[in-house]
């Protein structure tokens, strides 16, 4: 897990045009890192669906060239598939599963959920101590949508002041 700042999405967002595909950019190397340090210890990796779709199949062989792929079942709510190799004398195996709702199917993803809500609360009152620090009287934000776009309106003299341009601060998608 890693907390990724707006200004690397949006950097993405206008690399791929499409916000899926950022996504999918930023999972494959999560999943990249994973086969690269625990795939030979079997691993198993449970994954929200992401998005609308539910095939995984021709994403994960273009993410992993070279890579056996195996496709199991797939479905609207439940997609499985085996990347396996010989690397090095070793097998390296990742069996993967998308599943809608997966924070309900298997306490890792819902631990996952859960830190990655904290990592954003720690973020956000890093944010909230940097900019209050700069302009006396800046209520804080916590993000969201429309919150956000008030802190952006209160915060524009600190942020005049900084130089920094809004896709630091804020996503576009």
């Amino acid at each position: 897990m890693r907390v990724v700042p707006a200004v690397e999405l949006n950097r993405s967002f206008a690399r791929t045009g499409n916000k899926s595909a950022t996504v999918w950019e930023l999972l494959t190397g999560v999943l990249r890192h994973l086969w690269a340090t625990h795939a030979h210890e079997d691993l198993h990796v449970i994954v929200d669906r992401q998005g609308g779709r539910f095939r995984y199949g021709r994403a994960l062989a273009a993410a992993f060239p070279g890579v056996g792929l195996r496709v199991g079942l797939e479905s609207p709510n439940h997609s499985e598939y085996q990347l396996e190799a010989d690397e090095d004398g070793a097998r390296r195996r990742m069996w993967l599963t998308f599943a809608e709702k997966a924070e309900e199917r298997a306490f890792t993803v819902a631990l996952g959920s859960c830190l990655a809500k904290y990592a954003r609360e720690l973020v956000m009152g890093a944010f909230n101590d940097y900019f209050g620090a700069r302009q006396a009287g800046l209520a804080p934000t916590a993000g969201y949508t429309t919150d956000g776009r008030r802190w952006l309106a209160d915060a524009a003299p600190a942020l005049a002041a900084l130089d920094l341009d809004r896709d630091v601060l804020a996503r576009r998608r």
